[in-house]
């Protein structure tokens, strides 16, 4: 056999491999040595990306579509106890509470919201601070790492009375009411 029939015959069985392997639905490796099969092509979904917040205090409208679930509770601010003391624009306050998504959904990136009823304002925090006692008041091993102690520079937001809320957005989003409230003043 000459060079040309023999690379005539090559072709020629190359496609007839690649038209067999079409017909029953399989695809013809890359050349690289590895094969894959329908079932290795069906992927496990992509991880959902954490969403960037810009740093500090933002204004948040989403957060307030999000509809109530959870646990959660705003113990103290800057150590004490939460109660009527008005704030000014500018202040660091220091919040630290607990937060426990409802079961079955992970904590991943809450915030902390200051609701004034028609604006809502928003800052990241993160969990992880220990808290046995909610955990067995919740009957909930992970809320063993439910605390969160968080900075918030009052900034950028009108003065006012605002409600304190925290909030997690993606999948099984919610909002939980801490039931408690600050005053903001100029």
């Amino acid at each position: 056999m000459n060079a040309i029939t023999r690379n005539l015959s090559a072709t020629v069985f190359s496609a007839a491999v690649v038209v067999a392997l079409a017909a029953c639905g399989e695809r013809p490796s890359d050349d690289t040595g590895a094969s894959t099969t329908p079932a290795q092509e069906q992927k496990a979904p992509a991880p959902v990306s954490k969403r960037t917040y810009p740093s500090g205090m933002f204004e948040h409208a989403a957060a307030g579509k999000l509809k109530a679930g959870g646990v959660c509770a705003l113990d103290r601010i800057n150590r004490e106890s939460v109660g009527a003391v008005p704030y000014a624009m500018g202040d660091e306050l220091l919040f630290g509470g607990w937060f426990l998504p409802p079961k079955g959904i992970a904590t991943s990136q809450p915030l902390i919201v200051l609701d004034s009823g028609t604006s809502q304002f928003a800052h990241e925090f993160k969990t992880g601070g220990k808290r046995e006692d909610v955990a067995r008041r919740h009957n909930r091993p992970e809320a063993r790492d439910s605390g969160y102690n968080v900075k918030v520079v009052l900034a950028g937001l009108p003065a006012g009375e605002y409600a304190v809320w925290l909030a997690q957005e993606g999948p099984g989003g919610f909002r939980c009411d801490t039931r408690k409230s600050i005053t903001v003043s100029p």
